[in-house]
């Protein structure tokens, strides 16, 4: 399963192995069924028989009759074609047996670095979780942090060469591409095709289809964040004039773990989670907040439209948002998914007490 993720737009895919019995038949035969995405349409696949050629691949799979009659020491051990089909399928048990790997990039990223985070502590048993990033030194810092972790580094989406190592041997994957508005909109999309054809690529073992589920955040917490640091020391918090149900970054990664930690994972394939915030706020509430919080009077202060597109681009805030300040429906799934569910106090509550 591939967790692609442009905040604020999440998605998850991934890959379906077959069933063992079938899959038995299928490797000493010397083949193997291997579903694709038909590159012409994203909900048709085609299927074919691919013969095993890979030197590379630790079990080379062979009709029994191929197997030399000469005695070895290995005879101790094999004896007949009945026990060579017997000692591969150990092996194959033994190795698929492996709880599936978690592959997440950026590992550094607010919900990437989240997602990692209940994993870890939830889901361990569950899965083995691999850290991407750009930097060695991130790398190392999650390392120390999550000794058990696997982490690789100097992977960048702008270079299709580099992501081999991030999504190779990999069951699932989360991929978060932050938004930089210096880069904009436009070239963030590609990065997440990017980093989708090459999960796609690196990801084919035995069968492989594409599986998917997205995850829909709205306007984050953390991104009001400067604002309270600032109404503390002045008293003023100055925000857009709307209502949105505003979430914490790291729910948005509690949701994903929750769905690539899922002991049932096709529960969650072809769903769209709106990952939302319990309270519909705007800056009235939110300064109310704030004052309760901080124990400081706070009063809020709406910002014009112009100061609003200072304030993100013009694709986050788009004229519904400014103009008609339309709210979208509210959900919970963040709730089902997670059975938890953080409100902007608590979110402003953990924020005051890391303060250094």
């Amino acid at each position: 399963y591939l967790v692609n993720c442009r905040e604020p737009v999440w998605g998850l895919f991934g890959r379906k192995r077959c069933e063992p019995s079938k899959r038995n038949i299928s490797l000493f035969n010397g083949t193997c069924p291997v579903d694709f995405l038909n590159e012409s349409s994203t909900t048709q696949t085609t299927k074919t028989e691919t013969t095993f050629t890979n030197t590379k691949d630790p079990i080379q799979p062979t009709d029994s009759k191929s197997f030399p009659t000469t005695t070895t020491t290995a005879d101790k051990f094999i004896s007949s074609s009945t026990d060579v089909e017997s000692f591969f399928v150990k092996i194959l048990i033994s190795i698929m047996s492996q709880n599936p790997l978690v592959s997440i990039m950026t590992a550094s990223s607010n919900s990437g670095s989240a997602c990692l985070h209940e994993l870890y502590k939830k889901y361990s048993k569950q899965v083995r979780i691999r850290g991407v990033f750009r930097s060695q030194e991130k790398s190392e810092i999650f390392a120390r942090k999550y000794p058990n972790i696997e982490t690789v580094s100097g992977c960048d989406a702008t270079k299709f060469e580099t992501l081999s190592k991030a999504f190779v041997n990999a069951d699932y994957a989360l991929i978060v591409t932050p938004l930089d508005q210096a880069r904009g909109m436009q070239n963030d999309s590609d990065l997440t095709i990017a980093m989708i054809n090459a999960a796609v690529q690196y990801n084919v073992k035995y069968i492989t289809i594409l599986k998917w589920t997205i995850l829909r955040p709205g306007f984050f917490m953390d991104n009001t964040w400067p604002s309270v640091q600032k109404s503390i020391k002045t008293g003023v918090i100055a925000l857009p004039d709307y209502e949105a149900f505003y979430v914490s970054t790291k729910d948005i990664g509690k949701s994903a773990a929750a769905c690539l930690g899922s002991i049932d994972i096709e529960q969650h394939n072809q769903k769209c989670y709106e990952i939302y915030g319990p309270e519909n706020l705007n800056v009235e509430k939110m300064a109310q907040i704030v004052e309760k919080v901080t124990k400081k009077s706070i009063r809020s202060q709406l910002l014009s439209k112009e100061d609003i597109k200072k304030f993100m681009s013009k694709e986050a805030f788009q004229s519904f948002v400014i103009d008609e300040k339309v709210t979208l429906p509210h959900y919970d799934h963040v709730k089902i998914l997670t059975n938890e569910w953080t409100c902007f106090e608590e979110f402003l509550q953990e924020k005051l007490e890391n303060i250094d």
